[in-house]
């Protein structure tokens, strides 16, 4: 068993094309940079109904997307797997710190490590009083493994991360899932 390490080809289709379309029936608006989740599904309207990431004990509600512009309550729009938020007062921080899902702040985010559900949602991209966020949202569903093609098998995921010139790494267990 060794850790194996692979990086995602820049060229490929990348995560700022991963979006679903969404409902907001959570009695209240979204704005840019808040995290949601998946609460159910709009029939009528074919789209994801979607609310407000929280952060309790449990982890119940974990972020699995993050909006890139607002959203007015009873409207639709789309849900995305990443965004840069600009704007933001990073200072204190250093470039590659993690940011995590807030644990007291519904759909909120935080450069402190929170006390519980330890979600990393992204990443400190620009350090200054007007900052920017990278927000790289993979759910465990999305991190649990790495799918090769069916002779291979399931390999566990030990870590994704960026690389220096700012690629998405996966490393993995080279030992196929039983």
């Amino acid at each position: 068993m060794a850790i194996q390490t692979f990086t995602i080809d820049p060229n490929a289709a990348s995560l700022e094309d991963q979006n679903i379309p969404v409902r907001n029936e959570s009695g209240g608006p979204f704005a840019e940079g808040d995290l949601v989740y998946v609460s159910g599904w709009d029939a009528p309207n074919s789209e994801f109904l979607v609310d407000l990431a929280d952060a309790p004990t449990n982890g119940a509600h974990l972020s699995q997307f993050v909006m890139r512009s607002a959203l007015a309550t009873a409207a639709s729009g789309f849900a995305y797997k990443s965004h840069t938020l600009t704007g933001e007062d990073t200072s204190g921080a250093a470039v590659g710190d993690p940011v995590y899902l807030s644990d007291s702040v519904p759909g909120g985010y935080t450069l402190v490590t929170p006390s519980f559900a330890q979600q990393v949602v992204g990443r400190v991209s620009v350090v200054n009083v007007s900052g920017e966020i990278e927000f790289l949202l993979l759910s465990d569903s999305d991190t649990g493994f790495v799918r090769s093609n069916p002779g291979t098998g399931e390999f566990p995921v030990s870590g994704v991360s960026r690389d220096v010139n700012g690629d998405l790494e996966v490393s993995y267990d080279d030992v196929a899932i039983p």
